[in-house]
């Protein structure tokens, strides 16, 4: 199967079964829109890039390329991307690789595989960037944190000792995740073992606050996603196997779990993405993508966000890998299947 057209849910645009780089089930599935007009997709086989300048009428043809990243080496478990100016980023369980990206349609690995020492094989990645020009990058697996600067992009330097976090996860459909607050400070990691919360006044000497909090919905053979956003109070948003947990974060250092949601889009094995962004009416919408389905709530001002309107992309599977990204007016689903991408503003 390729790609084809509309069809089906009526905000439909595209849905393309034919990545090259996506496993049926466990993996990664993480998405990019890069210099406006190309998608990214980082699966367990591999990096594709494809043509994405028109969303509605894209079909196999876009695809430009596929390759393996070094440090990718078929593994099934959890890894990451993150773009820096013409700079891409790669954290997987084997490293980091850095990739020239000033032509989008060739990157070019900078070096070779960077040893971080924060992972094991077949054990999860997560990377976040942050500062006040994203001159700090934070990678976290299963021996604990470390923390980079990008002052030279396509050299980072390991600034920090491993830092270590309960946040464990194992097996075929494990995820780490991590949030920075709004000011910078304070990092949030979540994985199996639940929430760990981190004081990075001092980037390169973080401090860990307090022991591991229990979620209620973490698990160590499960998805984990987390992201910020809504008002009045600020909300963190905790999504893991059993559910969707939402905490107050007026207070950056001291999350108030406020209350724990179905949203009835997440498998029990597999995988979760969750991400906030600003619509063209300049409203935040809130978007959760896992193996039943997409669900998402406009509601995020106050303390419930429900209601939440779901709908069922073709590309999901129970068990496979789950990954958003969002381009003006077009929200991008990355599933077992492939991928798939829906009109914004007919999501009502």
């Amino acid at each position: 199967m390729g790609c084809g057209g509309s069809g089906g849910h009526p905000a439909r645009f595209t849905s393309c079964n034919d990545t090259g780089v996506l496993q049926f089930e466990g993996g990664t599935g993480r998405a990019a829109i890069v210099a406006e007009k190309y998608l990214y997709i980082l699966g367990s086989k591999g990096l594709a890039i494809f043509d994405a300048a028109k969303p509605a009428n894209m079909s196999i043809f876009s695809r430009i390329t596929t390759f393996q990243p070094p440090n990718i080496g078929g593994a099934t478990y959890g890894s990451e991307m993150v773009f820096i100016g013409n700079y891409m980023y790669i954290f997987a369980t084997w490293g980091l690789t850095v990739y020239d990206i000033s032509n989008p349609k060739a990157p070019k690995i900078q070096g070779g595989n960077i040893e971080t020492g924060t992972t094991a094989t077949d054990q999860c990645a997560a990377m976040k960037t942050f500062g006040a020009n994203n001159e700090h990058m934070a990678l976290l697996g299963s021996k604990g944190m470390t923390v980079w600067s990008l002052a030279q992009p396509k050299s980072p330097a390991k600034k920090s000792g491993n830092t270590p976090i309960n946040t464990q996860c194992w097996g075929l459909n494990a995820a780490l995740s991590m949030a920075i607050s709004p000011c910078n400070q304070y990092m949030y990691c979540v994985g199996g073992s639940g929430l760990a919360l981190l004081d990075m006044s001092n980037p390169y000497s973080p401090r860990t606050m307090g022991a591991t909090m229990e979620t209620g919905v973490t698990g160590g053979n499960s998805g984990a996603s987390l992201c910020i956003g809504g008002s009045d109070p600020l909300k963190l948003f905790l999504a893991g196997q059993k559910g969707l947990v939402i905490y107050d974060i007026s207070d950056a250092g001291r999350p108030v779990k406020m209350n724990q949601v179905d949203t009835g889009v997440i498998a029990l094995e597999g995988m979760i993405d969750t991400m906030i962004v600003k619509k063209s009416d300049s409203k935040e919408r809130f978007y959760i993508l896992g193996g039943k389905g997409l669900a998402y709530s406009d509601n995020l001002e106050g303390r419930n966000v429900e209601p939440f309107t779901t709908l069922e992309p073709s590309v999901m599977c129970p068990k496979g890998p789950a990954g958003l990204c969002h381009s003006p007016g077009v929200i991008w689903t990355i599933g077992g299947n492939g991928f798939e991408n829906f009109d914004e503003n007919a999501l009502v």
